[in-house]
């Protein structure tokens, strides 16, 4: 529970990093995220392409960059090193 605990903490903070941020790529990664895997009605990658106005592969895209960002926010720089 308390994994559970610190893994919603952890996408709070990303959603506020994201919401704060000036640069809309930040952004644009957090929804796909929330999307495809947070919200009740989840999304395919081909619903999130359409949604976004791009293509499948730029989708993926959007996810490993947002994954980088939630590695390091949850296991520090270390994080970053299982994702490569």
């Amino acid at each position: 529970m308390a994994m559970v605990n610190y893994i919603d903490q952890t996408l709070k903070v990303y959603k506020s990093m994201a919401d704060e941020a000036d640069d809309e790529l930040e952004k644009r990664r957090y929804q796909v995220i929330y999307d495809m895997y947070i919200s009740e009605d989840k999304k395919t990658v081909k619903e999130i392409s359409e949604i976004q106005f791009c293509t499948e592969r730029t989708v993926y895209k959007l996810v490993n960059g947002a994954c980088e960002t939630l590695s390091v926010l949850m296991f520090g720089v270390d994080g970053v090193r299982f994702i490569k």
